[in-house]
C-alpha cells in the first residue's frame, strides 16, 4: 500500500482535516462527553476538556505516521462536528476498518455519509486498500444505513464482536471491496 496519512480533503459541505488543540472544546462539548453519542463506541465518554486535549495531543503525534488516518469532520462554515478514521489496518490483506463519531446535533443530515464516501474514495484511489469494512451494534440501525449509503454490503452478524460502553455487542458487518467501488465509479 502507498500510505499517505491524514491529508486534508474537501467535499461539497465538509472539510476533513487533522485535529489540533484548538479543537478540544468543540470535540468535548460536541460529542466526546455525550453519553448518547458514545453509547455504542468502544471508548468511554471524556470526563473533561483536559482529557480531550490529551487524546488530541496523542493523535497529533500520530499524524507523522503515514499509516495513521483520523480526520476531524468540519463544516465548510467552520464548525467541527465529529471525527472519522481508518483503523485496524492489515497491510498484508490490504484492508482497514472505518469508524466515526458525530455530534448529536448533526445526526441525520448526511454528514457522516459524505465524509465516509470521501474516506473510502481516498482509501481505494490513493492508498491501495482492497477492502474497507465497518460494523455496528445491532441496536444502532442508523449507522448501518450510513454504511449502505456508502456502497457497503451487509455480510453477516458477528456475535460479541466488540465491547462498547454497554458491554459486549453483537455486530452487523459491512464492507465495500475495490472492484465494487470501481464499478460504482465508472
Amino acid at each position: 500500500m502507498n500510505h499517505q496519512g491524514t491529508i486534508n480533503m474537501k467535499t461539497p459541505r465538509l472539510l476533513l482535516r487533522q485535529l489540533s488543540f484548538s479543537d478540544a472544546d468543540a470535540m468535548f462539548f460536541g460529542w466526546a462527553n455525550d453519553l448518547e453519542v458514545t453509547r455504542y463506541l468502544s471508548w468511554k465518554p471524556h470526563g473533561s476538556v483536559e482529557e480531550t486535549k490529551r487524546i488530541i495531543s496523542y493523535w497529533m503525534s500520530q499524524y507523522e505516521d503515514p499509516k495513521f488516518y483520523l480526520w476531524g469532520i468540519q463544516l465548510v462554515t467552520g464548525q467541527l462536528i465529529g471525527t472519522i478514521s481508518i483503523h485496524t489496518i492489515q497491510d498484508t490483506f490490504l484492508r482497514g476498518e472505518i469508524g466515526y463519531a458525530l455530534a448529536k446535533k448533526y445526526w441525520n443530515k448526511g454528514y457522516v455519509t459524505e465524509a465516509a464516501r470521501a474516506v473510502i474514495d481516498y482509501a481505494f484511489s490513493m492508498i491501495g486498500f482492497n477492502r474497507i469494512e465497518a460494523h455496528h451494534s445491532l441496536d444502532n440501525v442508523t449507522s448501518g444505513k450510513v454504511m449502505e449509503k456508502c456502497g457497503m454490503q451487509y455480510e453477516g452478524t458477528l456475535r460479541a464482536y466488540y465491547k462498547s460502553n454497554r458491554g459486549f455487542e453483537d455486530s452487523k458487518m459491512y464492507s465495500i471491496v475495490k472492484r465494487d467501488w470501481e464499478l460504482k465509479n465508472q
